[in-house]
């Protein structure tokens, strides 16, 4: 722990942060082998390698229905009209998350592998690709 580089505001966020990328303590997917901090996080991205897509939209005309509750969450907001404009291009993205993201993988405001430069938009694909960057 002593040679981690990162930084927290809060005593919330350094928690979590030990119990992801330093704990041994972990729940590893059986199907991917991505690892979790939290026995729910584990149990939600189960869903993700379902064929069948269990949580159907009530609003929508279309017979849509996703994967993940938190994917039917984001596509709800859609109805609602709610979005989250990107200010460097005209994107824009039902959730903050997805925002997040497209500025990480977008415009460059992600994290770069010391060893290659690959960019990340997540510090969790980061470490995971420490384990096997070669470079």
């Amino acid at each position: 722990m002593k040679d981690c580089k990162y930084k927290f505001s809060t005593i919330t966020t350094l928690i979590k942060h030990r119990k992801v990328f330093h704990s041994t303590h972990t729940f590893e997917c059986e199907t991917c082998g991505k690892k979790f901090a939290y026995q729910k996080d584990l149990n939600d991205h189960r869903d993700t390698h379902q064929d069948e897509a269990k949580y159907p939209c009530t609003h929508s005309k279309y017979a849509c229905a996703f994967k993940t509750k938190a994917s039917l969450k984001a596509h709800l907001k859609v109805h609602d009209n709610v979005t989250y404009p990107c200010d460097e291009c005209e994107f824009a993205s039902a959730t903050k998350v997805g925002l997040h993201q497209h500025k990480k993988g977008k415009h460059g405001q992600g994290t770069k592998c010391e060893k290659c430069g690959k960019l990340f938009r997540w510090n969790s694909q980061l470490a995971y690709h420490k384990t096997s960057c070669k470079s």
